[in-house]
C-alpha cells in the first residue's frame, strides 16, 4: 500500500522543494531540518509546532512531523482517499471547502479538482463515483458527472386540480389526504373527499347513541303514530345533540275538529252539528205552503231539514251547499267492559268524544230524587261516580247524535219515554227539566213527584 505524506509541517514541504529522497527528508538530518528551521525562522513565515495534531507549523525534535496513509476509493461519496477509474472524483455541490494537498511515496499525489478524474484524492468537492451504479439515463439532459453526459429526462408534474387526483403536486387548495383516516362513515352524506363518498348519517352509520334505552326513532314514516302513542322516540337537533320525548294518546282523531289535521291525523269532532234532511219525509216543494218560488224543484234546501224522530227515520242528506255538518254517532266511543253494547246483560256505557262525557244505558225510572239518587249510589261498568245530567248536557248529546244510539235497545230500549234533567226549572223551583225526543215538547219542565226514566254520566 502506498504511503502519502500529508503536508502538516514546514519540514515536508523543504524536503519537497530540495527533492530528496526519503532518507534525505528524516528529520535526524540536523543540518536539513537547522538551515530551514533558519530560513523560516529569518523570514518569521511559521510558528514552532508545539502540541500534537498541530498544522501549518515549523516541526520539532519534540513534535514532529508525521505520515497519514490513504487508500483506493471504494465507495460513492468518500472522501481523503485516492480516485480510480472505477470510482473516479465527481464534483460536490454541497462542501466547497479546500482540503489539504497529498502526497505518496512514488509519485505526489493532488486533491481531485475537475470532473471524471482518476489517481488524485477525492475531496468534499470531488467524491468517489461508482461509475457501475448509473448510466446517462441517471442523469438529466444537459448535466456531465463523473465524465458522463446526461440524457435522461426530468418527471415533471402539474398542479393538483380535481378530487382524489394522483400524480400531481399539492397545493394549499388541493392538499394531500391520508386514507388511512377516511372512510364512508366518517364523512358527511353526499361530500365526497379524496374519492371517497361519505355516508354518515345513514341506517349503516348511526348518529351517536341512536336506538339506545328502547327509544324510537321519530322519522317520517313513524311521526304520526310516535306523537300520539305513549311510547318514546328519539330526535336530534341542529347541534347533533341527542334528546327523547313520549307521545301522547290524547292526539287523536276523536280529540280534534272535524276537517282539521294535526300531525297527520284528521279530526272527526264536529263542533257546530246542523239539522239534515230526510226527503223521504218532508219536501218543501211537494208540501204546503210551497217553496215560495225561490228555489222550485230544488231538493234538500236548507228549509227542508227535519228533527230527529220523523215517523222514526232519521235524517241523513246534507242541504245543498252546504258542508257535512252531519252528527252521528260515529262521535260515539263504545266502552262497554267487553268492547260491545250488543246483549240485555251487558252495562253498556257510550262516551262523546266532543266532551269525554262518558253516558251510562236507561237505568230504570223514578221521581227526580230518586233519579239523583240513583247515579249517585250506581256502581255501573267498573265505576262508582256516576250523576245525573243536567239540561245542557242532555242537549249538547242531542246535538251531537246521541239519539242514533237509541237504535241500540240494550242502551236506550224506548225512545218516547221521558229522561229526567238534573236541572231545575228557575221559574217554577218544583219541576225540574225534562227531555223527549219523539214529542213535539222536547224541553219542557215536569213537577219533581213525576216518575220518568233517566241515564247517568261521569
Amino acid at each position: 500500500m502506498p504511503k502519502i505524506a500529508l503536508a502538516l509541517t514546514p519540514l515536508m514541504l523543504i524536503a519537497l522543494a530540495c527533492g530528496e529522497s526519503k532518507e534525505d527528508r528524516s528529520v535526524t538530518n540536523s543540518r536539513l531540518y537547522t538551515a530551514a528551521v533558519a530560513q523560516l525562522s529569518e523570514d518569521s513565515l511559521l510558528d514552532l509546532c508545539s502540541k500534537t495534531g498541530q498544522s501549518n507549523c515549523l516541526a520539532t525534535g519534540q513534535f514532529k512531523a508525521t505520515e497519514q496513509l490513504y487508500e483506493p476509493c471504494t465507495e460513492i461519496g468518500q472522501t481523503h482517499c485516492i480516485t480510480t477509474k472505477a470510482i473516479p472524483a465527481a464534483p460536490s455541490s454541497t462542501d466547497s471547502s479546500p482540503s489539504a494537498s497529498t502526497s505518496q511515496e512514488d509519485a505526489p499525489y493532488q486533491d481531485c479538482t475537475a470532473d471524471a478524474q482518476i489517481n488524485c484524492i477525492a475531496t468534499s468537492n470531488f467524491r468517489a463515483a461508482n461509475m457501475a451504479a448509473f448510466d446517462s439515463d441517471d442523469i438529466s439532459t444537459g448535466r456531465t458527472i463523473a465524465g458522463i453526459a446526461g440524457s435522461g429526462t426530468l418527471e415533471t408534474h402539474s398542479s393538483c386540480s380535481g378530487n382524489a387526483e394522483i400524480g400531481c403536486v399539492t397545493t394549499l387548495s388541493w392538499q394531500s389526504a391520508d386514507l388511512s383516516n377516511l372512510s364512508t362513515g366518517n364523512i358527511k352524506k353526499g361530500i365526497a373527499i379524496a374519492g371517497v363518498t361519505g355516508n354518515y348519517p345513514s341506517a349503516t352509520y348511526r348518529l351517536p347513541n341512536a336506538d339506545t334505552g328502547g327509544a324510537e326513532n321519530l322519522k317520517s314514516t313513524t311521526f304520526s303514530s310516535s306523537l300520539s302513542s305513549a311510547n318514546t322516540f328519539e330526535y336530534w337537533d341542529e347541534n347533533g345533540d341527542r334528546h327523547t320525548g313520549t307521545g301522547d294518546t290524547d292526539l287523536s282523531a276523536e280529540n280534534i275538529d272535524a276537517n282539521i289535521e294535526i300531525f297527520g291525523i284528521t279530526g272527526q269532532i264536529k263542533t257546530a252539528c246542523r239539522s239534515a234532511i230526510n226527503s223521504s219525509v218532508y219536501n218543501s216543494d211537494a208540501s204546503p205552503p210551497g217553496n215560495l218560488g225561490t228555489t222550485a224543484g230544488v231538493l234538500n234546501d236548507w228549509w227542508d231539514s227535519i228533527d230527529d224522530y220523523g215517523n222514526g227515520t232519521f235524517p241523513s242528506s246534507v242541504p245543498i251547499g252546504w258542508d257535512d255538518y252531519l252528527c252521528d254517532a260515529s262521535l260515539w266511543t263504545d266502552e262497554t267492559s267487553d268492547g260491545l253494547c250488543d246483549s240485555a246483560g251487558d252495562e253498556c256505557i257510550y262516551k262523546s268524544s266532543l266532551n269525554k262525557l262518558s253516558w251510562s244505558e236507561e237505568q230504570g225510572a223514578g221521581k227526580w230524587s230518586e233519579a239523583i239518587d240513583g247515579c249517585e249510589l250506581l256502581s255501573f261498568g267498573g265505576f262508582s261516580d256516576w250523576r245525573l245530567p243536567t239540561l245542557k248536557e242532555w242537549m249538547e248529546a242531542y246535538v251531537h247524535g246521541i239519539l242514533d244510539l237509541s237504535s241500540n235497545a240494550d242502551f236506550m230500549p224506548n225512545l218516547s219515554d221521558e229522561k229526567w234533567t238534573s236541572t231545575t226549572n228557575s221559574t217554577s223551583t218544583n219541576q225540574a227539566w225534562r227531555i223527549q225526543f219523539d214529542d213535539s215538547h222536547m224541553l219542557s219542565s215536569r213537577s219533581k213527584n213525576n216518575s220518568k226514566g233517566y241515564h247517568c254520566v261521569r
